[in-house]
């Protein structure tokens, strides 16, 4: 992230601490304009939004359609959902860049390791056969089914942290919600360290304005208001929750789940 240095570079940081530090920056600055429910829409002139417009509603579909009738999910479709919404999340900023580069390192990990197959119950049983179960449980270190745990658990951080803001109608500040959200995700992964610096990162976002002038969220023809971006987190966390759910029923069948996962 270029806005803020990776407090725990020198360290070298875990995965898991780059994805919290990246909500961390990020999420805040997306939920600040529900901070203000039932205020004057903000009109920012056209002039001022910068590039396409960012849809978490797509991003939200295409994950939504990787789940199949027969309790499973279709890996390709999930990655494309996936994928696409790292590319939302790259628009906020370049403070982005480094937990944005490891997602899609992970999701490459889930593409080249699934050898074709396109059921995720196939594939979770085809990395057990490969010797990729820990044998205490979960997924052995550096694995195709490793990097699928964190490509859902990434997701599920962002998940939590809108259903926080969501249930308290706005009335929190962000800053709570974030860390809300983060309990409830992440935080049972990291060592003491790396929820110190999350902590801290948690702290200095850049300006909202400058995010939303990026992405047009919650924004119409330059009006951008509470309303529209509630809606479209309310959307992404009704379309992307039961896939992350199925997954995780899915990895806990097969033995390939964290074990700190309730």
């Amino acid at each position: 992230m270029a806005v803020l240095p990776w407090i725990l570079r020198p360290l070298k940081q875990t995965m898991w601490t780059r994805l919290a530090l990246l909500a961390a920056v990020a999420v805040p600055r997306l939920l600040h304009s529900l901070s203000g429910a039932g205020q004057p829409a903000l009109a920012i002139p056209p002039s001022k939004l910068k590039g396409s417009k960012v849809s978490l509603r797509e991003s939200a579909r295409r994950i939504r359609s990787s789940l199949l009738s027969r309790d499973d999910v279709e890996v390709s479709k999930f990655i494309s959902g996936a994928e696409e919404f790292v590319r939302s999340v790259e628009r906020f900023g370049d403070f982005t860049r480094s937990g944005v580069d490891d997602a899609r390192k992970n999701l490459r990990r889930v593409d080249a390791g699934r050898g074709g197959l396109s059921s995720m119950r196939a594939m979770l049983m085809n990395e057990v056969r490969r010797g990729s179960r820990r044998p205490e449980g979960g997924p052995a270190r550096s694995s195709p089914a490793e990097a699928l745990l964190w490509s859902r658990l990434s997701l599920k951080l962002w998940v939590e942290i809108f259903k926080d803001h969501l249930r308290a109608r706005s009335k929190q500040s962000l800053q709570d919600a974030t860390r809300n959200g983060f309990q409830r995700s992440l935080a049972r992964y990291l060592d003491r360290f790396g929820r110190a610096a999350f902590n801290v990162a948690s702290r200095q976002t850049p300006d909202w304005d400058e995010v939303r002038q990026r992405t047009h969220l919650g924004c119409d023809n330059g009006v951008c208001s509470d309303e529209q971006l509630t809606g479209e987190l309310k959307t992404f966390v009704e379309q992307v929750e039961p896939v992350l759910d199925r997954m995780t029923t899915l990895q806990k069948s097969v033995g390939l789940e964290d074990p700190r996962t309730p």
